[in-house]
């Protein structure tokens, strides 16, 4: 048990209780944690050392304190966990020092590092004195546009420490090789714009800031006003505004959930799995391979890396494959030098390279079993990508600047260590919450389609903006939905212009239409007949739904839709079969009926519906034929209502004439009102397509009395059985007289 297993209140009242009754000196040295004070609980007007309070709490919860070294920075873990049991924290100044520590871009790529590293080694060549663990340092980047751009903590009292570590950000090597005087500064947060000079120049209180009047050192220590006006001028608001939007996760989620916790197990198992003492096994022996447990790590213990069909049949091959893979494991979580090269020879180098063995996987090994440092998220790019994940604003995270031009090693390293960096101060020792949240906060944000776009299609389709933009919404939110109303209404038109849409912005739809003998092979995957090899037999084919979804998954930046016409119509137990459950979990995979099971008996081709794969499907109300929908599907489902007295589709007949400068059979709208008027059945309404011809220029009086003739009083008769003396009234002449028209 650890710092981030602390969840009682109570304990840490008792720790506060205690404090108070026994004093400051002796509840230290009771627990035995040092007086640093930066951070203290306020309560009734007192101020109680933070991390003493805490360490003291997990002996109240757990009985065992906690020591020094159990804490990480106050900011990323002792601050963030008492704020979320519900105490009051601040900050303290006295007691500590300040200091700002400069560097040339000349020399060190300092605004490049801070942006990519959660902690560095800084040079000490004054103060080394005064300079101690647990004091507060502004990170400051020379130049004529130079401003302090960041503020840390130093975790360490000045030491000798070798060569510069980080050599990518190191533009004079000379200068930072061998042993020199240096502190580990952990970077706590990076301002979004750098405090200049100017800004500086303009208190009074800091007329005499050392870094003003003696531009050409380093290690300035600060007075406490000047530390106090730093500390103003530094203070984002973006912490705060995280903390907020962490408490609301909390409030919405009911995180950690038991599955949260399942899959945390998961990942400790695994971690367990893939010791080097097990890969050196399957090394020597590859008929082992199964202590390894890989299937649950390409699959969906600890999250889910995608599809890795590849791998598993690559692992079919036999035992040299099976002991590739684990050479590559081994050489990836346990040899010497820095993990960002050694993703790289995994990824790259052919010498270590296994089909089917890429990012995904790679990254979720390390997170499995170092996930004190990596986050579980697999992918560097896409919709649900590390590098998506930072632009959500607020983060405020910007990726360095060369970020394209590394290596794909470090492209994943520098874009965790950012990620990872600003949420352990939320969620510390958490790494799967941190992955959890993070999700949650993209989902909120993810990109409709272009606002123009969207605008320009509504007006194509006479339809409010707002209203369509509300779709793509439930979309977003359900990712399936049901236009549902009476025939005539415009559903199907409006559903494949919506794909047609996503299409033009590079996605995909296909249209499919249920039927009574519509199956789940024709709708997922079936074996039909063929002609293999010579000889008669059997192949599994894909159906659309499958198709599509594989297309989806491997495209996650654009949308993809599935259209499904008339979906009661079909026998939607029989065709959907275990997709009812990928409905409602996106995101988890299962084994369809008909894949065959990949390495060592593990399944190898899971299927999923990914995330960027919609379904707006249709349903005719008026067709007293067809079952009502059964509750398990119906819930997997948001509605939107397709009637002719509400909004789309009410005036649409009067806009679409309007627009063709056809304003003189305003009549046909007003009888069309009146019939639905008469009907009083709105699942049975008449829907105003039957007038709205493709060719407007077609239209006429002969026209529209032909459609109603051959079309609308023959559908009429069908609702009004047992009414035969009521279909008179429905004659167009007698509507045409009773509106006016």
């Amino acid at each position: 048990m650890g710092l981030a297993d602390i969840s009682d209140p109570a304990a840490v009242r008792k720790s506060i209780e205690e404090f108070g009754r026994i004093g400051r000196e002796a509840f230290l040295e009771k627990y035995g944690i040092g007086g640093a004070r930066r951070y203290v609980v306020v309560e009734d007007g007192r101020e109680y050392d933070a991390k003493a309070i805490l360490g003291a709490a997990h002996s109240y919860q757990f009985g065992e304190p906690l020591k020094r070294d159990d804490f990480g920075s106050g900011l990323r873990s002792t601050v963030p966990k008492l704020r979320g049991l519900g105490f009051t924290v601040e900050e303290r100044s006295s007691g500590r020092s300040a200091f700002i520590f400069q560097a040339n871009p000349k020399y060190y790529d300092i605004a490049g590092a801070v942006r990519s590293l959660a902690e560095m080694n800084m040079s000490v060549s004054q103060s080394r004195n005064q300079i101690h663990a647990g004091d507060r340092v502004y990170i400051w980047q020379s130049g004529p546009d130079g401003g302090v751009i960041a503020v840390g903590t130093i975790l360490t009292d000045p030491a000798l420490l070798p060569s510069q570590e980080d050599e990518q950000f190191v533009v004079d090597s000379e200068r930072f090789s061998g042993e020199q005087l240096r502190v580990r500064v952990s970077v706590d947060r990076v301002l979004e714009s750098p405090i200049g000079r100017a800004t500086l120049q303009q208190d009074p209180r800091l007329e005499g800031l050392g870094i003003l009047t003696f531009p050409n050192a380093t290690n300035y220590k600060l007075s406490d006003e000047e530390a106090e006006v730093l500390q103003e001028l530094t203070n984002s608001p973006s912490v705060a505004a995280l903390e907020e939007r962490v408490h609301e996760w909390r409030q919405e989620t009911g995180y950690p959930a038991e599955r949260d916790d399942e899959r945390r197990n998961q990942g400790r198992r695994l971690a367990e799995c893939f010791s080097e003492a097990n890969l050196d096994d399957v090394i020597a022996d590859p008929e082992r391979f199964k202590i390894l447990d890989f299937g649950h790590l390409a699959h969906n213990w600890y999250g889910g890396p995608g599809p890795q069909s590849v791998v598993h049949k690559h692992l079919n091959e036999g035992p040299e494959a099976k002991r590739r893979l684990a050479q590559a494991l081994r050489h990836l979580l346990y040899d010497e030098g820095e993990v960002a090269d050694r993703l790289d020879d995994v990824l790259l180098k052919e010498s270590w390279r296994m089909p089917g063995f890429g990012e995904a996987l790679a990254t979720k090994a390390l997170a499995v079993v170092y996930p004190e440092r990596w986050l579980p998220l697999y992918q560097y790019s896409g919709e649900m990508g590390k590098l998506r994940l930072m632009e959500s604003p607020e983060l405020a995270l910007a990726a360095p600047a060369d970020i394209e031009e590394r290596t794909i090693g470090r492209r994943i390293e520098s874009t965790n260590d950012l990620l990872r960096g600003t949420m352990e101060s939320l969620l510390p020792g958490d790494p799967w919450g941190q992955m959890v949240f993070l999700y949650w906060l993209r989902e909120r944000q993810v990109e409709a389609p272009p606002a123009s776009g969207l605008g320009e299609l509504a007006e194509e389709l006479l339809v409010e903006p707002v209203w369509l933009e509300g779709v793509v919404a439930l979309l977003e939110e359900k990712r399936q939905v049901i236009f549902q109303g009476p025939p005539g209404t415009g559903k199907t038109f409006v559903a494949r212009r919506l794909g047609r849409y996503f299409e033009e912005l590079g996605g995909k739809s296909e249209t499919v239409q249920f039927h009574p003998s519509y199956a789940y092979e024709d709708f997922v995957e079936g074996y039909r007949p063929r002609v293999v090899g010579g000889q008669p037999g059997f192949e599994l084919v894909e159906g659309p739904l499958k198709r599509l979804a594989l297309d989806a998954e491997a495209d996650p930046d654009h949308k993809y839709l599935l259209i499904i016409d008339e979906i009661n119509r079909g026998n939607l137990a029989k065709v959907f079969g275990e997709l009812y459950f990928l409905l409602e979990y996106r995101g988890d995979r299962i084994r369809l009926q008909y894949t065959e099971t990949g390495a060592d008996g593990e399944d190898g081709g899971r299927f999923g519906l990914p995330a960027n794969l919609w379904i707006v499907a249709t349903m005719n109300t008026a067709d007293r034929s067809i079952a009502l929908m059964d509750a398990a599907l119906r819930r997997r489902f948001y509605f939107v209502d397709y009637y002719p007295d509400r909004a789309p589709v009410e005036g649409l007949l009067e806009r679409w004439l309007q627009r063709h400068q056809l304003t003189r059979f305003e009549w046909a709208a007003e009888a069309l009102r009146e019939a639905n008027r008469r009907l009083e059945d709105r699942d049975a309404a008449i829907g105003p397509s039957h007038i709205m011809l493709a060719d407007p220029r077609a239209l006429s009086e002969e026209r529209i009395e032909r459609v109603w003739r051959h079309a609308i009083l023959p559908y009429l008769s069908e609702r009004l059985i047992g009414e035969p003396g009521r279909l008179e009234e429905f004659e167009l002449a007698n509507l045409r007289a009773a509106s006016g028209g």
